[in-house]
């Protein structure tokens, strides 16, 4: 059902029915069995809420709790579906962590920039004859969180990553109940459990980093390929500023970004125009409360309908064209966000590795872009943009060929 009225709600959205449902502010309010939902399809009343301590929280649903010990104290530990203070401590932790290694800047612009090497390597392989997009753009995703936790990566090659890729992709479908106790229990012997408790939320924080990137910035990635091959002109635009500001013989870097607004501005669009997420992340009503005149009850579940503010002509003129220069001011400087755009979220529970994704995403597509020209097969006509649902997901068909050809 929860599917079939986002299908609704992104219809809505193209057929230009916002000026109509922003009036509301509040969509519909859904029952599935026992829960209540609130879609929220206006943009400032999603931001004004969400950044009220009382729309922090996430779901305590039994589903998400996944590990025996987040049943037994009945809290869920990790960053994504965590709350209180959990959360805060984990939230801060992560952030903290990724700022001394380097995030934004050069040093871990050194790991990424491996992995992008490879990848570039591994596309030249692709150039003989129309191919779908390979799996590596999610194994060089991953291999910068492996470096970053363990020090250590994998060849773009090894099957081993295939394994951990689809055994995340499992978790994240079904939400199977593990525990590390389980797996080794004389540990509880020999470990406080204080400590024990420390090493398993430290083991849910990874987890759910391997998660964001699986699922988020490599999908991205693979997303952005498919906008360029349907949209050639762009592509080229993107290619021709890249030849302007990068000597041929290297890789485009965080010291050209300056100079590469539109591409930027091009990788910002494809989250606008496409909301990957259709809707945002649940979020929680901690107590009940009284907003705009609504009576919201404590356990409420209130999600905003990313695509309905992407949507939205009050902040997006023309909202269906593909127009990167949306996100460039007069002096063609890119700005990041604007009102309506919601991309990583929003308040409180905003994504804290924004930064670090929006930095893979531009060292990747950029060397992607520097090096390969995207198209659709000669004989298979145009390469589509439409939608389809993959779980919560909105993308395009990723078992699309491509006929990629290495620039000069």
């Amino acid at each position: 059902m929860k599917l079939y009225f986002l299908l609704i709600a992104q219809s809505c959205c193209k057929a230009g029915f916002c000026s109509v449902l922003k009036s509301l502010k509040l969509l519909i309010n859904v029952k599935y069995g026992t829960m209540n939902f609130v879609y929220l399809c206006d943009f400032k009343t999603a931001k004004e809420w969400f950044s009220k301590p009382e729309f922090a929280d996430r779901p305590s649903w039994e589903s998400i709790k996944v590990l025996e010990g987040e049943r037994r104290q009945n809290k869920v530990s990790g960053i994504v579906f965590s709350n209180g203070n959990p959360w805060i401590y984990n939230r801060r932790f992560l952030v903290h962590h990724l700022q001394n290694l380097g995030m934004g800047k050069s040093k871990i612009e050194g790991l990424i920039m491996r992995e992008v090497e490879g990848l570039v390597e591994e596309f030249k392989g692709l150039t003989k004859e129309p191919s779908i997009l390979p799996k590596a753009i999610h194994f060089a995703v991953a291999n910068v969180i492996w470096q970053l936790v363990s020090s250590h990566r994998f060849s773009l090659k090894d099957e081993k990553v295939q394994l951990i890729r689809k055994k995340l992709g499992e978790i994240s479908k079904s939400f199977p109940p593990f525990s590390f106790i389980d797996f080794y229990p004389v540990v509880k012997y020999f470990i406080p459990r204080p400590v024990l408790n420390y090493i398993i939320g430290l083991m849910k924080i990874m987890l759910d980093m391997f998660r964001a990137s699986n699922s988020s910035t490599a999908r991205i990635i693979r997303l952005f390929l498919v906008y360029m091959s349907s949209l050639q002109e762009i592509q080229e635009r993107i290619q021709k500023e890249i030849d302007k500001v990068v000597p041929r013989d290297s890789l485009p870097g965080l010291e050209h970004r300056n100079e590469l607004t539109y591409l930027d501005a091009t990788i910002n669009e494809v989250l606008r125009h496409s909301s990957v997420l259709p809707i945002g992340v649940l979020r929680c009503a901690a107590k009940d409360v009284r907003l705009e005149g609504y009576d919201i009850p404590k356990g409420t579940a209130v999600i905003s309908l990313e695509a309905f503010s992407h949507s939205d002509p009050t902040y997006f003129e023309t909202p269906n064209e593909f127009n990167p220069s949306r996100f460039l001011d007069g002096n063609g400087k890119y700005f990041p966000t604007c009102d309506g755009f919601q991309a990583f979220g929003l308040g409180k529970r905003q994504c804290p590795g924004e930064q670090f994704a929006r930095m893979e995403l531009y060292l990747m597509i950029s060397a992607l872009m520097q090096n390969f020209t995207f198209a659709p097969p000669d004989d298979e006509g145009q390469m589509s943009i439409a939608p389809s649902l993959e779980r919560s997901f909105q993308i395009p068909d990723m078992e699309q060929k491509f006929k990629i050809r290495l620039r000069n």
